[in-house]
């Protein structure tokens, strides 16, 4: 006997299982894009102050 409201239901419910792994896979990329920002970041900064550094001991003449 076919029954097209649980034929529906069953649709339904594997429609919304699909989306929610894509939200958990969404998450999970965002998670890493923003630990990656930090570490951009933080290389960053350690970057602009080795920069600083060199140029503290080694001003350049001037010009």
């Amino acid at each position: 006997m076919d029954d097209p409201v649980a034929d529906a239901l069953g649709q339904l419910a594997a429609e919304r299982e699909g989306v929610v792994l894509q939200i958990l896979e969404l998450e999970g990329n965002l998670d890493r894009a923003k630990r990656r920002v930090a570490e951009i970041d933080g290389e960053t900064a350690s970057l602009e102050r080795v920069r600083d550094e060199l140029k503290r001991r080694h001003p350049e003449p001037p010009g």
